[in-house]
């Protein structure tokens, strides 16, 4: 594998993830949009305390999707500044061993 099909490998990769995050994001959003309150419930549901229930489990789902959200955005940083740093160190070594092996 060439540098470059490694450097656009983790370009792509990055933007995967960038994506994953993205749609994470909408997801935990369109979790908390899923709030119920007592009033939507029935007074039964209520006094056996599945509203309560509810939200603990919706506020669990939110944010463990928000937690996946974070997490694949720094995947996409970590991958995309892999690669600036390998960008980087190829054109310090360029610039190093310019002209070496020109005749003299």
């Amino acid at each position: 594998m060439t540098l470059k099909v490694s450097l656009d490998a983790l370009h792509a990769d990055s933007v995967l993830w960038s994506e994953v995050a993205g749609k994470l994001s909408t997801a935990s959003g369109a979790a908390w949009g899923q709030w119920l309150s007592a009033h939507e419930f029935t007074g039964v549901a209520d006094r056996e305390g599945l509203v309560a229930l509810y939200q603990e489990c919706l506020t669990k789902v939110a944010n463990l999707v928000s937690e996946g959200s974070t997490s694949a955005t720094d995947i996409s940083k970590t991958l995309t500044s892999v690669r600036n740093q390998y960008l980087d160190d190829e054109a310090k070594a360029r610039a190093k061993f310019a002209g070496v092996w020109d005749p003299k």
